[in-house]
């Protein structure tokens, strides 16, 4: 299982249209082989902070993802919306404790 916790710093002017693009992205992206999560949350305290969770199969699912149509004609126009770059945390293992 792969898990990815990635930013994005949208303009404030711009975040209505970054929503709409968000939007477009989640339903096509929930309908990739392998996405068992594909959730995006605004942060409360800083305007134009996005986060999406996602969690896939494997790899290779995210790799289809990352090749499909729509990932390759809506990510370039939500990165022209940025602020800055985007920041984003590849899991691979999880770490368990004891109980």
């Amino acid at each position: 299982m792969l898990r990815i916790i990635a930013k994005n710093f949208i303009k404030p002017e711009q975040t209505a249209k970054a929503e709409s693009l968000f939007r477009e992205l989640i339903a096509a992206s929930l309908e990739d082989s392998g996405c068992l999560e594909y959730r995006l949350h605004k942060d409360a305290a800083e305007p134009g902070l996005y986060v999406f969770i996602e969690e896939w199969a494997d790899r290779e699912s995210h790799a289809k993802h990352e090749a499909s149509e729509h990932f390759k004609r809506l990510f370039p126009q939500i990165g022209a919306l940025a602020a800055k770059p985007g920041e984003a945390l590849f899991l691979h293992d999880e770490v368990k404790g004891k109980k």
